[in-house]
Parts: structure tokens; C-alpha cells; sequence
């Protein structure tokens, strides 16, 4: 995304001096303990500042922290919460903060409770939550408890970096807002594991770069349960939602279902000053803005799945998800206040604009398993389809005044734009396990096949006329060919893991109207590498390389633009070009 305002050659620049906030998280016996939550809050008003997890020896890093004051707050399943206050004027080490273990009591009864439990893989932390109390909320909240995964807002992060959501190893193919709808009407009680994959191996897409992938749990008992929620949360506005869950078994069909519905009316307010520069750096002008925005929104999501026993060695796993927003609105207000070099009121605008959104995104996988024997070995295929549509319009009212609230000008528009996009993808996977090596191969074919348009009027005088110059229509096709192999060895004190996995890509997008069409052709290589060493039961050190590929999404190629005001823009670039990336860790 990028902002664009049309003034001169203007830009915008801040200065701070940023430091580094670090420590070390211990338990009651002093031992370091890792995937601790740590977050960074305002002291003032407990704002979200930062977030990050303890390492495999107990230590953590903040960087790029403003001088302040702020609160160091330490989380972990099980423990109590802890709390440092602290003043950042340099570089500050907060030393050693030590969690203590919750006991939950009622005078001389002790409470006594199945408590979530984790498990470290030498790719992965693994959060075991089945029949525990975290699984009488939604997957939303047992997301949040789960170490080394931070959620401010609708954004999921693990370790700073933004995570890929997958449910039984399949991507959700949806925006973080979507993933929080959806995760919010999902009951906790489905859930088995969430799975943190630190290092994913070459067998999942290279793109997707650190993982959570939710593990929903088997209906083990023969016969029909069901459940009924309802929940309310009250904020500036109040936000609803109610669902329903139902599971039938017998001894060749596992069969579930889930509905939920989401009425959400939310308030944003932005307050905001801008210093535009002439190209000489002399001040052109002050903006003071106040921007506010009511979203209202109702969402239906639903899931199902159907597990087919064919026999002791073959499945068939059918499952669909559908999130459907029929009426969606935006409405947006701003005041813009400008003040010329010296610091006086030179003129303002206020700015009226609403957004109607309808969209769904229904996908749909089917997969197929047959295990050859007890060892291990085993082909899998498996398909998938989604089929996104989005219809938005906007209108956008700008009146412009004089310092002494003369009347200038205004600026009308209206816009029409629509999405159709098409997902596609088949793969096959196969394993085998001899003299204690794992091998995985496999291929995979997917296809991305996007349409987008928007049409652009200009209202003058209650009079709609259609504007050719700013109405386009763009085409975007990506096709991706992609295969892998991994290897996987296990001693008494060490762990190997090792992967390749190759990606052709061919990709083109054209605009219409500005006449542009960019084609991309390109092959990577992306290895990844675990190393584990065990040396005794309470101490493990992991060493990890993995190279990803980060495309840009194809919104994000999008050209068309959303409108805060008519000066103030978010807009798709066509030429942004993917980039690769190499992590490592230890």
C-alpha cells in the first residue's frame, strides 16, 4: 500500500531517538523459561507498544523503543502474570524477572484441573489444550494464551513476524479480519493443538514463513453431540455473536458442522499532524487532522467437514468453509485543519465519505490418504478451491473553508468497484520411514486467476458523470509450480531436519486504461535446516536456517484506490516485485 497526497513534492519526516529494551525470564527455581509473552504498554493508558517471546534461554529483546515510560509485562500459561515499570531514556536492562506458579484454592480445597500442556519440537512448539478450561472459549482465546503468539488488533505475530493461519495443514485463504471472525465463532471445544512452526518445512508453501496451524479434534465416541453459544462484548458499541456446533459419528463417517453469526459495530478515531516540506526542505504547511470512522457489520461463517473410512488404510477427508458479508458499511468523517509556516490558520476541510461492502469467500478441499504400511509410508493427494467476490461503493463529499469559515469549494465523487478472484491448487505427498530416516516428497500446482474493476464519477451539481481517466480494469493471473523434498533423522541426543523445495512462477497483471501490462517469470530455490541438540532433559538448543519468498498479494497489485478524504489515499501498486528472505535462528 502507499499514501499519496498531491502536494508539491512534499514528505513527511519524524525524528526520534529509538533504544533497546532487554531481560531474562526465569521460574521459581531460577531456570530460564522460554515462548514467555512479553509485551511492551504505555505506561499512561496500558497502549499495546510491542510484543515479543523469550528465547530457549529465557531471554528477550525489544528494539526500536521511543524514550518513555512504559510497563514490561510478562505472560505464560500456568504462571502468574508479572509486571516491571519502567523509564526508557537508553539502551535498558530490566535484569532478571522470575514468574511464579498460579495455585488455584478455595481455603483447604484445592481446585484441580487438566492444564494446558506444551510440547518443543525441534520445528515447532506445540500447545496441547484439548479438554482443558481454555476449550470453553473460541479459538480466538485460546490463540491469544498460546506462547510465543501475539494478537494486537486482528494482527497475529509470532516473534515479530506476521504468522499464516493453516487448520489440519490447510492455508486460510483470508484477511486478518476475516481469520478473527472466523476464529472467534470457532469453539474452543474443536480443538486439539495449535501448532507455532518456527521453521516450516520445504513441504509447505514458500510464502507462507512462520506458521500456526490449528489441529481440531476426532470425535472419538460413536453417536451425535451438539452445542448453542451466545456471546456479548461491550465496547463504545456493544458487538454480538451467536453460534452453533454439531458432530455425529459411526464407525465410517465423522461428520461436523459449525455456524456462526457476527453483528460488530465499531468506532475508530484517528487524531493526526503531518509537516509538508518544500523540495528546498523550507515548511510548506501544518495538517492537524481528526478522523473518525462507525463500521457496521454482520458475518456469517461456516465450516464443515466430512471424514470418510474407506478402510484401515485409506480416508477421504471432504471440507468446506464459506464467510459471507452481506452488508458491510463504512462511515467516515474527518476534519483537516492547515496552518501555514508560522503557525497560523490558513484553511480546513471536512470530509464525508461512506463505503458499502458485500463479499464472500468460499473455499474447498478435498483430500485422499492411503497408508501401505504400519512404518509409515503412505501417498496423499489433495485439491483445493476458492472462489473470493467483493463489491464496494463509495461516495466521498469534501467542502473546503477560509480561515474565517468562508465558504471555497467542494469536491464530490463516486465509486464502483468489484473483485472476482479464483484460487486452484492439487498436490500429492508421499513419506517413507527406513532405518530411522524420514523422507517426504511431493509436488503441487496452483493458479490464482483475478478480475478486478472500478468505475469512477464525478459529481458536480447533483450531476453523476463518468470519469474515464480514473475507471480501469485489471487483470491479474499467477500460475506456480512447485516441488520438495525433506529428510528428517533422530539420535539419542540430536535432531536433523532438512528440506529443498523448488517454485516456478509466472505471473502477469495488466491495467486496462493506464495501458500497463508486467510479466514475471522467475525459479527459486528455498533450503531450510534444523539442528537440535538435547544434552539432558531441561536444556535443548535449536540452530535454524530457512529462505522464504515473499510475493505481493494480488489486493496489493490491485491499482484502484480507497478515500479517506480526496488528498489522502490508499491505492495497490502493479509493479511491486516479490522478494526473497533468509532467516536464521538459534
Amino acid at each position: 500500500m502507499r499514501f499519496l497526497i498531491p502536494i508539491l513534492f512534499s514528505f513527511f519526516l519524524s525524528f526520534s531517538q529509538e533504544h533497546q529494551i532487554h531481560g531474562i525470564i526465569t521460574n521459581e527455581d531460577n531456570e530460564p523459561s522460554s515462548y514467555v509473552t512479553i509485551l511492551l504498554l504505555k505506561a499512561i493508558d496500558s497502549t499495546f507498544v510491542k510484543g515479543t517471546a523469550t528465547d530457549n534461554f529465557g531471554k528477550f529483546l525489544l528494539e526500536s523503543v521511543p524514550k518513555g515510560d512504559y510497563v514490561v509485562k510478562a505472560t505464560f500459561i500456568g504462571y502468574e502474570e508479572a509486571q516491571l515499570p519502567i523509564s526508557v531514556l537508553a539502551d535498558t536492562d530490566v535484569g532478571i524477572i522470575s514468574l511464579k506458579q498460579t495455585h488455584d484454592s478455595l481455603d483447604e480445597i484445592s481446585i484441580v484441573a487438566q492444564r494446558p500442556t506444551i510440547q518443543r519440537e525441534i520445528d515447532r512448539l506445540i500447545f496441547n489444550v484439548e479438554n482443558t478450561p481454555l476449550s470453553n472459549g473460541s479459538t480466538w482465546e485460546i490463540l491469544k494464551r498460546t506462547p510465543s503468539v501475539i494478537i494486537q488488533q486482528n494482527s497475529i505475530t509470532v516473534k515479530n513476524q506476521a504468522a499464516t493461519v493453516y487448520i489440519n495443514d490447510r492455508r486460510v485463504n483470508l484477511s486478518s479480519a476475516e481469520v478473527q471472525s472466523l476464529l472467534e465463532g470457532f469453539s474452543g471445544a474443536n480443538i486439539k493443538s495449535v501448532e507455532v512452526i518456527t521453521n516450516p518445512s520445504a513441504k509447505y508453501d514458500a510464502e507462507s514463513g512462520l506458521i500456526i496451524n490449528i489441529v481440531t479434534s476426532k470425535n472419538i465416541t460413536p453417536g451425535y453431540k451438539g452445542n448453542v453459544s451466545a456471546s456479548v462484548e461491550q465496547a463504545i458499541f456493544p458487538k454480538y455473536r451467536a453460534g452453533t456446533s454439531h458432530y455425529y459419528k459411526n464407525d465410517w463417517l465423522n461428520f461436523s458442522i459449525d455456524y456462526s453469526f457476527n453483528k460488530r459495530k465499531e468506532h475508530k478515531n484517528d487524531l493526526g499532524e503531518i509537516t509538508f516540506f518544500e523540495p528546498d526542505n523550507r515548511v510548506n504547511s501544518f495538517w492537524e487532522t481528526d478522523f473518525q470512522r462507525i463500521t457496521r457489520s454482520e458475518t456469517h461463517i461456516i465450516s464443515t467437514a466430512l471424514d470418510f473410512t474407506l478402510s484401515e488404510k485409506t480416508t477421504i477427508n471432504l471440507s468446506a468453509l464459506a464467510n459471507i458479508e452481506p452488508e458491510t458499511t463504512y462511515s467516515n468523517t474527518e476534519v483537516a485543519t492547515i496552518f501555514n509556516p508560522q503557525r497560523q490558520l490558513d484553511s480546513l476541510f471536512t470530509t464525508d465519505s461512506g463505503l458499502e461492502l458485500k463479499k464472500h469467500n468460499v473455499a474447498v478441499d478435498l483430500s485422499v490418504r492411503h497408508r501401505f504400511d504400519a512404518s509409515g509410508t503412505s501417498l496423499s493427494a489433495s485439491a483445493h478451491y476458492t472462489d473470493f467476490n467483493n463489491e464496494r461503493n463509495q461516495n466521498v463529499n469534501t467542502n473546503y473553508f477560509l480561515p474565517d469559515g468562508g465558504f471555497l469549494r467542494n469536491n464530490s465523487f463516486f465509486t464502483d468497484a468489484r473483485q472476482q478472484t479464483s484460487i486452484m491448487f492439487g498436490q500429492i505427498d508421499f513419506e517413507k520411514s527406513m532405518f530411522g530416516l524420514k523422507f517426504e516428497t511431493g509436488i503441487k500446482a496452483s493458479r490464482i486467476e483475478s478480475e478486478s474493476g472500478i468505475d469512477f464519477f464525478d459529481i458536480i451539481n447533483d450531476n453523476t458523470t463518468p470519469n474515464e481517466n480514473l475507471s480501469d480494469l485489471f487483470n491479474y493471473d499467477e500460475s506456480i509450480l512447485a516441488g520438495y523434498v525433506n529428510f528428517s533423522k533422530d539420535w539419542s541426543k540430536w535432531k536433523l531436519r532438512f528440506g529443498l523445495r523448488g517454485e516456478q512462477t509466472d505471473a502477469e497483471g495488466a491495467s486496462i486504461s493506464l495501458t500497463q501490462k508486467r510479466e514475471y517469470s522467475y525459479f527459486d530455490l528455498l533450503p531450510n535446516l534444523s539442528l537440535n541438540y538435547t544434552p539432558n532433559q531441561d536444556h535443548s538448543v535449536t540452530l535454524s536456517y530457512k529462505k522464504s519468498i515473499v510475493r505481493p498479494r494480488y489486493d496489493l497489485l490491485n491499482p484502484f484506490s480507497y478515500f479517506i478524504n480526496e488528498n489522502n489515499f490508499s491505492t495497490g501498486n502493479p509493479e511491486l516485485q516479490p522478494a526473497t528472505s533468509e532467516r536464521y535462528s538459534i
